[in-house]
């Protein structure tokens, strides 16, 4: 069976999980649009079009995402082809594994753009494993009904065969430390998971 990890592309997390799980033999997909660059370096690029990110159904996954994370729609044409690609990121896939910054732990929210695809795996109840760089501790969600401790470290051998990989483009060096460990993977190129 084929081996997937779903992505946006970006520096920082995207970037460096695509790095780790292509070692891993896993076939990276970065969703993406016109005019937007792809950070990563290893991977197949998916440009959508912008009849397919302006879908009516997309738009409302959209406004539903917006709704449960108390944020506005976004009213600059960019930032919703990126939060609407995001959509393309996670509707596939059995798994979110994220990192970023945890905005609150009961709802699942998280900052960033970041708190956009998880909000769907919430709402479509996605599992979700999430590494939180405030304290450098996993958490997960089977049901969205918040974050819990995760009281070991992930195990790649009990991942689908397809998931989601993403999270902030800041990333601090205990996160990366932590990602390259846990997947034990060695990364090449430090510079392009961090400001």
């Amino acid at each position: 069976m084929q081996r997937i990890v779903h992505s946006g592309g970006a520096k920082g997390a995207d970037s460096l999980f695509a790095e780790v799980f292509n070692q891993h033999n896993y076939n990276i997909i970065h969703h993406s649009f016109n005019d937007h660059n792809i950070k990563s370096k290893v991977g197949e690029v998916v440009r959508h079009s912008d009849g397919e990110l302006f879908s009516d159904q997309n738009r409302i996954i959209l406004k539903m995402i917006c709704n449960y994370l108390n944020r506005q729609y976004p009213k600059n044409r960019y930032i919703e082809r990126l939060l609407l690609r995001n959509i393309y990121q996670v509707r596939d896939t059995k798994l979110v594994l994220g990192v970023g910054y945890i905005q609150d732990n009961n709802s699942c929210i998280v900052k960033g753009g970041t708190g956009y695809a998880i909000g769907y795996a919430v709402l479509h109840n996605i599992s979700i494993l999430f590494l939180n760089q405030s304290n450098n501790i996993w958490y997960y969600s089977y049901d969205g009904q918040g974050f819990k401790q995760l009281n070991r470290k992930p195990e790649l051998s009990k991942f689908p065969n397809i998931f989601t990989a993403i999270g902030s483009r800041d990333l601090t060096n205990q996160a990366i430390n932590e990602i390259t460990t846990v997947f034990k993977k060695k990364v090449t190129t430090y510079g392009i998971f961090k400001k």
